[in-house]
C-alpha cells in the first residue's frame, strides 16, 4: 500500500523544483533576520508509519524522550544545509515509527533535469552512522564540567548496516553531507531514501548550498593524542582519518645502549620504517621525541632513556646531549627535522622551570630546529624565551582569564600556544556536544595553534560499551575519562580493528571546519586591511581583534562555563563566518569591527560599529546612510564610526557599502543585548 505523505505533491515539488535550483545556479540566500533551520528541531515528514526529524547535531537525542522535550519544533517540506568545499556537514535524522520497523536503511539520491551535462555535474556525496547508547550509573563532577545525566546517553556511532527501529522510540541516525574541492559553489538537490521492511517507506529532500569557500586540505589546528591500542599503520591511517594530525610518540622509539666509556648507540632501523609511513605515507605533520616524558607535575623521570639515569643529575647531561644531537641529525638527514616536538613535561610545577630553561637551551643547542613545548599553568618571561610552544591546560583552575593579556604579550614575541585539555568530553554533562564543537572557534579566538587531548581512548581495563571509566576512586569522578573512541565490541581478529568514534570526538571534528573558517576568513580580512592601507592599520583592525571580535560570538573567554548555551547558535554562526568570507572579496573593498570583543552579549543598549572603505565609497549602518562627519572621502580610503541602537534580544546590523560603478555589497553583525536587572544600560 503506498505510504501517505503529510506534504501533498512532495515528490513532484522536489523533481520540479530542486532542478529548476540546479538548472539556475542560484545565488545562495543572504543573512536574514532568521536563524538557520537547523537552529530548530523540524519535522521533516510524517505518515501512518510515523514521523522524521531533522535535528541540530548540538542536541543531545535520547532515545526515551519525547520530541516534545525539544521545545519549539517547526515543519518543513525539505532539510537546508550549508557548506564550503571540502567539508562535511552533519546533522541528526530521527526516526519515531508508530510500530517497529525492520532491516532500517538510508540511501541517497539526486535530483537534476536528467540530460547528460547534468548527470556529469560533481555532486556532494552522503554518508550515515547510527547512534548508540551507553549507560551511565551515576553524575560526575569534573575540572567544572558537571555531568548530571544518568541512565543510558547517546554517544557511540555504530555503521551503516541495516538495524531495527523500536516503536515509539528515537532511532538516532548521524547523516554528512560531504562536498569535495571538485564541487561547484550555489544550491543543488539530494533526496534521502528511508528503506524498511523491503520497501522505500519515506523520501526527504535537501537542499543544499555549497558556499564559494574550499578549506583546507588538513586543518589549521593541530589535534595531538597519543597512539590508540597499538603502534603500526592500521592504527595511525584510523586516527589520520578521523582528524588527528600530530603524534604521541608514533612508532616504537629506537632502541639504545649506552656503551662502558659513556657513549650512546642508537638503533633507528625500525623506527625510521615507522616515521616512513607516519610523515611519508600518511601525512602527519608532527610526532614528539621518544621514548616519553622527562617528568611530570613535580616527579622527574628517574630513569632517562630506560637506563636507570634521573633526570637532571650529573650523569644524565652526556647523555641527553649525545640524544638530541643524534636525534637531530637523524631526523634531518631525511628532511623531517621540522616536524618534532620535544615535548618535556605534562603540567609541570613551577618549582622545575629552572631545570627547565636548562633543557630547552641545551636541546635547541645540538637540535635547533625542534620545536620545545611543554604543559604548565605558570609562564614567566624567562621560560617563554627559551620555549617554542607552550601547552596551556585550560581545565586547570590555576588557569586564569587574568593571564589572557600575558598570552596575547608572549605570542607577539614569538611563542605558539597549544592547548592542554582532559575535561570538555565529560560524557553525561549536558553540553558536552556543543561544547566539544565551540571548543576549535574559541582556540581560534585566542589565537592557539594546537589542541592536545590528555586521552582519546583510556579504559582502565573496564568494557566502555557496559561500564564507562570513571577517574580513580572518587565517587563522583569524570564518567568516560580519556575516552573519545570506542573499541570493537566483536573482535574477529588479534590486528588492529578500527574503533567507533563518538558524538563527542564528531563535534570537535567538526568544529575543526569552523577553525579553518576562522583562520580563512582572519587572512582573507588581513589581505584587504592591507589594500587598503593607513587608515586600516588600526588595532581594532588587527587580526587579534578580529578572531576576539568573531570567537566573542561564541564565548565570553575560555573556560567552557562561559561558552554560549544555545549549541545551535553554531549554524548562525558558520552562516555569518561564510559570508563575511565571500563578501570581503567583493568589491568595493572595505572591511567592519564592533567595539565589542567580551562576550555574545551586551548590557548596554547602543553599540559603536567601525570600518574602512575604499575611496568614494557610500556607507549605510542599519538602513542609516552616513553623514561624511562620520567619515567620507572621494580620494583616499576612509575611516567611518557609526553608534546603533539595541532592542532587546538579537539584533542583527547590516552594513552596506555602494560605489559610483553600481557595486554594492553587505556586511552583517550580530550582538544580544540583554537588559540589565537594574533596567540601566
Amino acid at each position: 500500500m503506498p505510504t501517505k505523505n503529510r506534504f501533498p505533491g512532495f515528490v513532484a515539488w522536489t523533481t520540479m523544483a530542486f532542478s529548476s535550483l540546479l538548472a539556475q545556479g542560484a545565488e545562495p540566500p543572504a543573512v536574514d533576520e532568521a536563524l538557520p533551520p537547523l537552529c530548530t528541531p523540524q519535522l521533516v515528514f510524517a505518515s501512518e508509519w510515523g514521523k522524521i526529524y531533522a535535528v541540530s547535531p548540538m542536541r543531545k537525542v535520547f532515545a526515551r524522550h519525547q520530541p516534545e522535550d525539544w521545545g519549539k519544533i517547526t515543519t518543513q517540506n525539505k532539510i537546508r544545509l550549508s557548506l564550503a568545499r571540502n567539508e562535511s556537514e552533519p546533522f541528526f535524522l530521527v526516526l519515531r515509527p508508530s510500530k517497529e520497523l525492520n532491516g532500517v536503511t538510508l540511501s541517497f539520491g539526486r535530483v537534476s533535469q536528467g540530460n547528460a551535462g547534468d548527470q556529469a555535474q560533481v555532486e556532494p556525496t552522503w554518508s550515515y552512522q547510527r547512534v548508540a547508547e551507553v549507560s551511565v550509573p551515576g553524575i560526575s563532577k569534573w575540572y567544572g564540567m558537571l555531568g548530571l545525566e544518568t541512565g543510558t546517553i547517546p554517544d557511540p556511532l555504530l555503521s551503516d548496516k541495516a538495524f531495527t527501529a523500536p516503536a515509539q522510540s528515537n532511532s538516532v541516525l548521524l547523516l554528512q553531507a560531504t562536498a569535495s574541492f571538485r564541487v561547484k559553489p550555489g544550491l543543488c538537490a539530494s533526496v534521502i531514501h528511508v528503506h524498511a521492511e523491503g520497501k522505500t517507506i519515506a523520501s526527504v529532500p535537501v537542499e543544499l548550498n555549497v558556499w564559494d569557500i574550499a578549506l583546507p586540505r588538513t586543518s589549521k589546528l593541530q589535534t595531538l593524542t597519543h597512539n590508540l591500542e597499538v603502534k603500526n599503520r592500521a592504527s595511525w591511517s584510523f586516527l589520520n582519518d578521523v582528524g588527528v594530525t600530530a603524534l604521541k610518540y608514533g612508532p616504537e622509539a629506537p632502541r639504545v645502549r649506552l656503551e662502558p666509556n659513556g657513549t650512546l648507540q642508537i638503533d633507528f632501523t625500525d623506527y625510521k620504517k615507522g616515521l616512513e609511513v607516519v610523515f611519508n605515507e600518511l601525512g602527519y605533520e608532527f610526532v614528539l621525541v621518544p621514548p616519553s616524558l622527562l617528568g611530570s607535575i613535580s616527579q622527574l623521570s628517574k630513569s632517562y632513556l630506560g637506563l636507570s639515569v634521573p633526570v637532571g643529575s650529573e650523569p644524565f647531561w652526556p647523555i641527553f646531549d649525545q640524544y638530541m644531537k643524534m636525534m637531530g641529525d637523524f631526523y634531518r638527514s631525511h628532511g623531517w627535522e621540522d616536524r618534532v616536538i620535544f615535548y618535556m613535561f605534562d603540567e609541570i610545577n613551577e618549582e622545575h622551570h629552572e631545570l627547565v630553561i636548562k633543557l630547552a637551551q641545551r636541546a635547541k643547542r645540538h637540535y635547533p630546529e625542534v620545536k620545545v613545548m611543554i604543559s604548565t599553568h605558570v609562564m614567566s618571561d624567562a621560560l617563554a624565551s627559551v620555549l617554542d610552544a607552550w601547552c596551556v591546560p585550560w581545565h586547570f583552575f590555576a588557569t586564569e582569564v587574568e593571564h589572557i593579556p600575558n598570552w596575547q604579550k608572549w605570542q607577539r614575541e614569538g611563542l605558539e600556544l597549544w592547548a592542554y585539555m582532559n575535561s570538555l568530553y565529560t560524557l553525561n554533562a549536558k553540553s558536552s556536544l556543543a561544547a566539544n564543537r565551540f571548543y576549535p572557534s574559541v582556540l581560534a579566538k585566542y589565537g592557539y595553534r594546537g589542541n592536545f587531548w590528555w586521552g582519546i581512548a583510556y579504559n582502565a581495563g573496564k568494557n566502555p560499551w557496559t561500564d564507562p571509566h570513571r577517574h580513580g576512586n572518587q565517587k563522583e569522578g569524570m564518567y568516560a575519562n580519556g575516552l573519545l573512541f570506542y573499541p570493537p565490541r566483536d573482535r574477529t581478529t588479534t590486528e588492529f580493528e578500527p574503533w567507533h568514534s563518538s558524538l563527542r570526538w564528531e563535534s570537535y571534528r567538526q568544529g575543526l571546519d569552523e577553525y579553518n573558517l576562522m583562520t580563512l576568513l582572519s587572512k582573507t580580512f588581513a589581505t584587504v586591511r592591507r589594500d587598503l592601507g593607513a587608515p586600516a592599520q588600526q588595532e581594532i583592525f588587527s587580526d587579534q581583534q578580529v578572531s576576539l571580535q568573531w570567537g566573542a560570538l561564541l564565548s565570553s573567554e575560555f573556560r567552557k562555563h562561559t561558552y554560549r548555551a544555545d549549541g545551535e547558535y553554531i549554524h548562525r554562526f558558520r552562516q555569518l563566518l561564510a559570508h563575511e568570507i565571500q563578501t570581503l572579496r567583493q568589491q568595493p573593498l572595505g572591511i567592519v569591527q564592533l567595539e565589542h570583543d567580551s562576550g555574545p552579549y551586551t548590557a548596554r543598549n547602543t553599540i559603536r560599529i567601525r570600518g574602512v572603505c575604499a575611496a568614494g565609497t557610500m556607507v549605510t549602518v542599519a538602513g542609516e546612510r552616513l553623514s561624511k562627519e562620520q567619515g567620507f572621502s572621494a580620494t583616499e580610503p576612509f575611516g567611518f564610526v557609526a553608534k546603533v541602537p539595541l532592542h532587546p534580544g538579537r539584533n542583527l546590523i547590516p552594513i552596506q557599502l555602494g560605489d559610483d560603478q553600481g557595486n554594492k555589497k553587505t556586511f552583517y553583525r550580530e550582538i544580544d543585548y540583554r537588559v540589565p536587572e537594574n533596567g540601566v544600560p
